[in-house]
């Protein structure tokens, strides 16, 4: 968004229900620790032992680079792309962003930007997991842990 520049909401209720979706984005983004906790240990039971020291490093890596991705996607992306996109306005044609096309595309930016940091730790996950699981299946594997 340029310097000085204003969003407009076109219907009557576009800018609470836009306050209401950031919040609720932002509470999903600050609960995820817990969640991902519930998940560890509701999963954690039934891994073998050598299981669990792969999952460990997954789980911090993949909460890293999500919040990287989150970062880079609001300080380079965005600023890079809304300074290109509203190049083209002239005196003829003027930009009137609303509140709603600007928080769409922002939160449809942040998405690529985490999966395309989380594609190494999730490519080196699946192939811990698929050695593990060639143990499991032929009959190779270690008793569960309690």
């Amino acid at each position: 968004m340029p310097t000085g520049g204003s969003l407009v909401f076109t219907s009557v209720a576009e800018a609470f229900f836009t306050y209401m979706k950031v919040g609720f984005i932002g509470g999903l983004i600050l609960a995820s620790p817990f969640v991902l906790y519930q998940v560890w240990a509701f999963v954690a039971p039934g891994l073998y032992r050598h299981e669990k020291k792969y999952i460990v490093p997954f789980v911090f890596l993949g909460s890293f680079f999500f919040s990287l991705g989150i970062v880079f996607a609001y300080f380079l992306v965005l600023p890079v792309g809304y300074t290109f996109l509203l190049g083209y306005a002239t005196d003829f044609i003027k930009p009137l962003p609303s509140i709603k096309n600007i928080s769409r595309s922002a939160l449809s930016s942040f998405w690529p930007s985490v999966w395309f940091l989380n594609f190494p730790s999730c490519c080196s996950s699946w192939q811990r997991s698929a050695s593990l699981m060639r143990g499991r299946w032929s009959g190779t594997g270690d008793t569960p842990s309690s």
